[in-house]
């Protein structure tokens, strides 16, 4: 039977044509011929050659006609999925956490603007869907794959949706932490990190009230330091189901941090901005006193 490699060739074609042709022209010679023959064993000869003629005919016609189904319907789908890309909305190109509810749809420029650049999703690369290995964390080696799983490129678009969270969520957080940060760009010489917050009560309108510090030294000085008493508002929701939620440690650096199963380490990505972009630069480990 012809390969379908043959069968797309135009020399195949006409090769199947002029059989056609030449069939048909003798095909009744030979029938005739057959008809006539009075020995046994060449008429029986001549049969098998006349149905050997027909079934390549019929095989080589078959496989035309296969072919150009097979072309038919990847023409077909190929167009198909260009009227579908062609009708999708830009805000479907982002994870749904990203886009408000209020915000129906948006132009490319408008989305762009608003939320980052446009991301494909991809269900295989999906973030959120890494964050279900968390109960796994034991090591300091656990947590760091970890955070490569669930690391974004830009922090933007998870910045402008993230909300107030409630006071059973910050204490996770209540204590003090200690430990560093390593930045990518320079892994042996680590900065010192300390986190405390304190005094946590719930205020008015379910938001949550205490004392915040978050304090980065370099080389034993201090580097930066963030303060806050009263509304507790420098840790925020990630992304909607998300397990875990934003730091704001400066006025350029957040981290997307997590916390194990006994509450006892924090660790998370340390992102930077540059040019208003949010990207990451870093890793954050801090071990509860």
């Amino acid at each position: 039977m012809a390969h379908k490699s043959d069968v797309d060739t135009e020399g195949y074609k006409a090769k199947f044509y002029n059989l056609k042709t030449k069939f048909t022209e003798l095909s009744e010679n030979e029938i005739r011929s057959f008809v006539n023959e009075q020995d046994s064993q060449i008429k029986i000869q001549k049969a098998n050659e006349l149905l050997a003629k027909i079934l390549k005919i019929f095989l080589v016609d078959v496989g035309l006609r296969l072919t150009q189904l097979n072309k038919d319907f990847e023409k077909s789908n190929q167009q198909t999925q260009i009227n579908s890309n062609n009708n999708r909305s830009y805000v479907d190109n982002y994870r749904p956490e990203n886009v408000p509810s209020s915000q129906k749809s948006c132009t490319k420029m408008v989305c762009e603007e608003m939320y980052g650049p446009v991301r494909q999703s991809n269900s295989k690369l999906n973030w959120k869907a890494k964050e279900l290995d968390l109960k796994d964390v034991k090591s300091d080696k656990d947590i760091s794959d970890f955070l490569k799983k669930v690391k974004v490129k830009s922090l933007n678009p998870y910045i402008v949706n993230s909300r107030r969270i409630d006071l059973k969520s910050l204490e996770l957080f209540e204590g003090r932490f200690l430990g560093e940060i390593v930045f990518d760009n320079d892994p042996e010489r680590p900065h010192q990190a300390e986190l405390l917050l304190y005094d946590l009560v719930e205020g008015s309108e379910k938001k949550s009230n205490g004392n915040f510090e978050f304090i980065i030294k370099k080389n034993n000085k201090k580097y930066s330091h963030q303060t806050g008493n009263g509304e507790i508002n420098k840790i925020r929701t990630f992304a909607k189901g998300s397990l875990g939620f934003l730091l704001n440690v400066s006025l350029s650096s957040q981290i997307q941090v997590y916390t194990n199963s006994d509450n006892s380490i924090l660790f998370g990505n340390f992102y930077r901005s540059k040019n208003t972009n949010y990207t990451p630069v870093g890793k954050m480990l801090l071990y509860r006193q």
